[in-house]
Formats: C-alpha cells, sequence, structure tokens
C-alpha cells in the first residue's frame, strides 16, 4: 500500500505524497490504532503502551501535510492520575485511624459551637489557601481528625500533602540526622501543604526546634499553606514549651496563620463511654 493509499485509509482522500511528512510504518500503526483503540477499555496488551498514533493534518508553511504524532490516551492518561494519586496518598503521612477522616463525617450536630467553628475554618482555608493554628487546651474535640480532612481534601485536589505528628518529625530528623537518608525537614519544605500535628507536645528540650523553625520559616516565605495544631491554647504558653526557639517559632506562626482557639469539649471521650453505656 502506497502512502497516498494509507492516507486515503485514514480518512486523507486527495492528498499527493509530498504532503505527506511521515514514515510507512507511522502511518500503518495510526491506521491499526484508529480500530484497536475505539474497543480499548485497558492498558492490557495495548502495542504502544498507551502513548498511540495519531494522524492529522498540520499547516507547514503555505503546504497542509499529513503528520503522525505519538499522544497519551484517555486510558493511559487515567492509569497515570490514579497512580500519581495512590503515591501521594502512600506518601502522605496521614495515620490509618484518620485514613477515612473527612468533613462530610466530621458531624457537629448536638456538639459545642466551637466544633463548627473550626470545621467552618477548615473550610474557609480550603477555599482561601491561608494556613491555619488549630488550638485547644482540651483533648479530644476533633483537631486531628479535621487536620486530616484537610489534608485529604488536598490530595484529592492533586497537590502534595504531607501529615506529620511534630514529635515524630523530629525524632525521624534525629535519627536520620547521619544522612543516610531523605531529611524529613527537606521534604517537609517542598510539598503544597503541610500539616504539623500536636505542636508542643514536646520536651522543652528536645532536639530540633531550630529546624522546626527554618521549616516553618521557609514556607512562611514561600506562601505555602500550612495547618498546625496544638493543645496548648495560649501562644505564650506554647512558645514556653519549645524553649529558646519558642518565642520565633510561635512569633512565625502568628504571622503566617489564623489562630483559631477551640474551646470545644472532650466529644471523643464522650462517644466512648456512651458506647459503653449502650
Amino acid at each position: 500500500m502506497t502512502l497516498v493509499e494509507l492516507a486515503e485509509e485514514l480518512g486523507f482522500p486527495d492528498l499527493v505524497e509530498s504532503q505527506i511528512n511521515a514514515w510507512r510504518g507511522d502511518l500503518r500503526d495510526a491506521l491499526a490504532a484508529r480500530d484497536m483503540c475505539s474497543r480499548c477499555k485497558s492498558l492490557s496488551g495495548c502495542p504502544w503502551s498507551g502513548v498511540y498514533p495519531m494522524a492529522g493534518l498540520e499547516q507547514n508553511g503555505l503546504l497542509e501535510e499529513l503528520v503522525v504524532r505519538y499522544v497519551r490516551c484517555g486510558v493511559s492518561g487515567a492509569a497515570a492520575a490514579e497512580s500519581a494519586r495512590r503515591e501521594r496518598w502512600a506518601s502522605c503521612g496521614i495515620p490509618e485511624r484518620y485514613r477515612e477522616a473527612s468533613l462530610e463525617n466530621y458531624q457537629t450536630q448536638g456538639l459545642h459551637e466551637d466544633c463548627r467553628k473550626l470545621k467552618a475554618e477548615i473550610l474557609a482555608a480550603l477555599r482561601d489557601g491561608h494556613s491555619l493554628i488549630l488550638a485547644s487546651a482540651i483533648k479530644g474535640n476533633g483537631k486531628t481528625h479535621l487536620a486530616c480532612a484537610f489534608a485529604r481534601e488536598r490530595l484529592e485536589a492533586g497537590k502534595s500533602a504531607r501529615f506529620w505528628v511534630v514529635k515524630e518529625l523530629l525524632d525521624a530528623a534525629k535519627a536520620g540526622f547521619d544522612g543516610a537518608g531523605p531529611d524529613p525537614f527537606e521534604l517537609a519544605k517542598r510539598v503544597d501543604v503541610l500539616v504539623l500535628d500536636d505542636l508542643g507536645a514536646q520536651f522543652t528540650r528536645d532536639w530540633g526546634f531550630s529546624e522546626l523553625y527554618g521549616l516553618i520559616n521557609h514556607r512562611y516565605n514561600h506562601e505555602l499553606q500550612t495547618l498546625v495544631t496544638t493543645n496548648i491554647a495560649n501562644p505564650r504558653d506554647l512558645a514556653t514549651a519549645m524553649g529558646e526557639q519558642g518565642e520565633r517559632i510561635v512569633s512565625r506562626l502568628k504571622e503566617m496563620a489564623f489562630w483559631v482557639v477551640s474551646a470545644a469539649p472532650d466529644f471523643r471521650s464522650r462517644r466512648r463511654q456512651q458506647r459503653l453505656v449502650a
């Protein structure tokens, strides 16, 4: 079959050979792909691994030419998107207990009004892109649930997100101080969205607070969205809990994020007690 005959089979009649700027093999593949791809439901057995040849007319100066371009098919694109989504989830660090945490299953009906306030602040941050500190002296009122739901929303939107309990971040950085593995602080600097959970629960003289300040300062300078939870509601007390770097850390946090204080009670314990009674 001549080049002109192949072009006619592909649906481009009346072309002369000088108008065909493609190899014969590519034209044959484009002809085969037209039929195969119309029936395709998966990449299994695809001879082009999801990047298939497509013939089309392109303008080259005054001359219109038939060319073959290799493009990613819809099935391949969906598979690549799903692979990227799985990779983001695999590296996000959200604890197994909170993998299903969402804004939908954070039910506020019948709870303290501050629970509704926390959820509203999360929704506003998702909409506007600003950073947040969720602070409460009371444990068990849903800060971590909302923080994980926040990270989940960003992941589903295609952003890179990382959840770290602060003490675990410091421990991981200390364990890798010999340079054998990736520096978790460097990884935390680069993600689109960072969640730092339970800030201030560390020992006063814990290792790594200068690195923690460097991380927060980096994200402040680069306007990267950051969400922090803490069980120390008063900024001055939080600064004291983090030793000599505490004032610098808290000062930077107050500059970069909205500080939201909640007085909601420990509904986690209340629900546990209700289950025991039932």
